[in-house]
C-alpha cells in the first residue's frame, strides 16, 4: 500500500517489443505522424500504424488498444470474453478504496479515469530514432460520490528503432493528490497496476521476463 501525499511521484514503464529475422501532427524530416480523431489517437510510421490509443467512448479508462510490431502484427488483446475488464495495455489500481481495475465486478461500483485534455503532442527523434507521443490529463473519479480521487498526467511515446528492429513504447504516469485532499492511498491485488494482455498465440510461444531478466514471482498457481 502506498500513500500519495501532496507532493508527487512518478511511475514509469519502459517496454520494448522486438521482432528479429486534438490534430494531425507530422514532421517533414520524420516518417512518424500522429492522427487524432473523435475517440482514438493513432501513430503512424509512413503509412503503417504503430499504435492506437483509445481515449474517448470508453466506459471506464483510456488505454492502448493496439500496438504493432515493425512487421505490422498487433500483439495486444482487448477485452477477451472471460476478462472483459482487461483492456490491452492499461493502468489501474485501487485509490482511496475506489477500485479502478475491476469494472463490472467492483463491489461499490468501478472508478472511472476520465479524459480531460491532451497536451505536448509531438513528433521528434531520440538519437536519430524517430518517435511520436503525447501527454494526457486524466481525472480519476468515484462516480458513486462524484469525488475526484486522483489527478494523472500520462505520457505515451512510441519510437521506431532501426537496430534492433523494434517498436519501443514508453508509458509514464505522474500522479498528484487533488487540491481538496491531503493524501491518496494506493492499493490493490498483485495483478493491479500496469496490465498487458497479449494475443492468444503468445500464450503458447511467447517468453516473458521482468526488468531483472527473470520470470517473476508466482501468485495463485501459475500467475507471475
Amino acid at each position: 500500500m502506498k500513500r500519495l501525499k501532496s507532493n508527487t511521484f512518478i511511475l514509469s514503464l519502459l517496454t520494448s517489443l522486438i521482432i528479429l529475422p486534438v490534430s494531425n501532427v507530422a514532421c517533414a524530416a520524420n516518417p512518424m505522424r500522429l492522427v487524432t480523431d473523435q475517440n482514438v489517437v493513432s501513430v503512424y510510421n509512413d503509412e503503417y500504424v504503430l499504435l492506437r490509443y483509445r481515449y474517448q467512448d470508453v466506459p471506464f479508462k483510456p488505454y492502448v488498444k493496439e500496438l504493432f510490431t515493425p512487421g505490422g502484427v498487433n500483439v495486444l488483446l482487448d477485452a477477451p470474453a472471460d476478462h472483459l475488464h482487461h483492456h490491452a495495455l492499461m493502468f489501474a489500481v485501487t485509490a482511496d478504496g475506489t477500485d479502478f481495475w475491476a469494472e463490472q465486478s467492483a463491489a461499490d461500483g468501478p472508478g472511472r479515469q476520465v479524459h480531460q485534455r491532451f497536451g505536448d503532442v509531438r513528433v521528434d527523434s531520440h538519437d536519430d530514432a524517430p518517435f511520436a507521443g503525447f501527454s494526457q490529463q486524466i481525472d480519476w473519479q468515484n462516480p458513486q460520490t462524484g469525488q475526484l480521487v486522483l489527478n494523472e498526467i500520462r505520457t505515451i511515446e512510441i519510437c521506431n528503432l532501426a537496430e534492433p528492429k523494434a517498436a519501443l513504447l514508453t508509458w509514464q504516469s505522474h500522479f498528484e493528490a487533488p487540491d481538496a485532499k491531503e493524501s491518496v492511498t494506493l492499493s490493490g491485488s498483485h495483478y493491479q497496476g500496469l496490465g498487458l494482455r497479449f494475443v492468444r498465440s503468445m500464450d503458447l510461444e511467447g517468453e516473458f521476463r521482468n526488468a531483472d531478466g527473470k520470470a517473476g514471482v508466482v501468485f495463485r498457481g501459475e500467475e507471475r
